[in-house]
């Protein structure tokens, strides 16, 4: 059996780094979720600086789209 963890990471246009629990999209200089407005409809969360390049080995910035990641754990 595989567990599987899938997210999105997405820089802000001030360059804070953001995951998200589904695919957000832009509105204004920031990423959102679903519902289109900053708020917890979709869970996210700011990320310390560097970290989308720790995990996927490269920069993201506002002119790149979303990224899906997908984590699994075989046991």
């Amino acid at each position: 059996m595989t567990d599987i963890t899938e997210f999105y990471l997405a820089v802000d246009e001030d360059g804070e780094e953001c995951k998200f629990t589904s695919k957000p999209f832009r509105a204004g200089t920031m990423f959102v979720g679903e519902s289109g407005t900053w708020d917890t409809t979709t869970a996210w969360e700011s990320l310390k600086s560097g970290t989308i390049e720790k995990l996927i080995g490269k920069q993201l910035t506002w002119n790149d789209e979303p990224i899906k990641v997908e984590l699994g754990v075989e046991q």
